[in-house]
């Protein structure tokens, strides 16, 4: 096998209980992430992994495959548990609480790994962002990268700051879109590493990677996400997908 796409699905959630499952415009919202994973036509295999008897029956009823996973401090070291099963090349990391993903984002994230297989250990995704107020907001992941597209850093604050006005012009704010590629090596390494001082400070495992030498790769979409973190953003995501409907 050489991609495996991989989304893990915890069934608890403090803000939003069991909104893996929770309906959305007619379907389960992994069902959402589901399909829309499989119309990449990059994955070779793609599995949910859930710590729930549940999520196994949601997901095998609307003809998905699911594996029931331990308990895990992490999506990633859950991903990494079931990566063990299979015989991967390169791990995608597809977050079950982002119905309104689209397959061309993977065909993005796969095809650098491919390419550079011994260049890109990691790859992640990244959109410009324009919403000045989401800018300064902390659950709003930004990040920064160079000439390389390598990323230079990840943080919830806005970055870079500037200091300087008439040095801002032409720089662009770019959101962390939360979904991985790894080579298996490369992720096997990820998940055997202790979790580090700046993981800790901004609470991102992907700052880890980059204390400890492994690069990330950040492929640019022109097309933003929406993940679902509490009931309300279930329904601000029924009404666009409606929306895309109507105007298809």
């Amino acid at each position: 096998m050489n991609t495996l796409g991989v989304i893990p699905a915890r069934i608890g959630s403090t803000r939003f209980p069991e909104k893996v499952i929770a309906p959305i415009a007619g379907k389960p919202m992994l069902q959402w992430v589901y399909e829309n994973a499989k119309k990449s036509g990059v994955l070779d295999k793609l599995v949910v992994a859930t710590d729930s008897e549940k999520v196994v029956s949601v997901v095998e009823g609307f003809g998905g495959e699911a594996v029931l996973t331990g308990e895990h401090r992490s999506g990633t070291d859950r991903v990494f548990e079931v990566a063990q099963k299979y015989n991967p090349e390169i791990v995608i990391n597809i977050q079950g609480d982002e119905p309104m993903l689209r397959p061309e984002m993977l065909r993005q994230l796969v095809l650098p790994l491919k390419q550079y297989p011994d260049e890109v250990p990691i790859a992640t995704l990244a959109t410009v962002l324009r919403d000045e107020e989401a800018m300064n907001d902390p659950n709003v992941v930004k990040v920064v990268f160079g000439v390389n597209e390598d990323a230079c850093y990840f943080s919830r604050a806005r970055i870079p700051h500037v200091r300087d006005e008439k040095y801002s012009i032409g720089v662009e704010v770019f959101k962390h879109l939360g979904f991985y590629g790894y080579q298996y090596s490369a992720l096997e390494k990820f998940c055997h590493l202790p979790v580090s001082k700046l993981e800790q400070v901004e609470q991102l495992e992907q700052l880890r990677a980059i204390e400890n030498g492994l690069s990330i790769r950040v492929c640019v979409t022109e097309k933003d996400t929406f993940s679902v973190d509490v009931p309300e953003d279930a329904k601000k995501v029924e009404k666009k997908l409606k929306a895309e409907r109507t105007t298809v």
